[in-house]
């Protein structure tokens, strides 16, 4: 996914309620690829398990991604 494509990023908790908004850092280390690189307050661990990522793409799509322990990397 290109990241010109997202309008946002957010995590939710396992209920759904709203944890954190992602914020817009740039586009990282390679610019023909695009790739949108977000930011949030703290550390993948210090974030509760169960975890949903929310993408909000500019068509108006939303991608969601379960994320059973932030404290792991994913790829």
């Amino acid at each position: 996914m290109n990241g010109d494509q997202i309008d946002g990023i957010s995590l939710k908790d396992e209920n759904g309620k709203l944890i954190e908004e992602g914020r817009f850092t740039s586009f990282g280390d390679e610019p023909s690829l695009k790739r949108a690189k977000y930011s949030f307050s703290k550390p993948g661990n210090e974030y509760p398990k169960n975890i949903t990522v929310e993408i909000r793409k500019s068509n108006g799509s939303v991608e969601t991604h379960q994320i059973a322990d932030p404290a792991n990397r994913y790829d």
